[in-house]
């Protein structure tokens, strides 16, 4: 039997559009048993010097059965343009 869970995100200190893009995937279908599935989120490189940001990817909604006890983490953003970084 398979499983569809929605996926959401939420911001924090990063924005989007600006820094990362929801727009990869919103649901994903599993089949039952599954230990672990793949999601992919786009983050988005600029020349800006910033500190690292964060957003927060929840999952709702399963079709079948029950969310486990993680139904949402942080994602950190590092920053990629920070001076004296090679």
């Amino acid at each position: 039997m398979s499983n569809l869970i929605d996926i959401s995100t939420s911001d924090w200190s990063a924005i989007q559009p600006d820094d990362y893009s929801e727009e990869d995937e919103t649901e994903v279908t599993f089949d039952a048993g599954t230990p672990s599935v793949e999601v992919s989120i786009t983050t988005i490189d600029d020349s800006e010097i910033e500190h690292d940001e964060q957003f927060v990817v929840m999952l709702l909604n399963p079709t079948v059965g029950a969310i486990g006890v993680l139904k949402k983490t942080v994602i950190v953003i590092k920053d990629a343009n920070t001076p004296g970084k090679m």
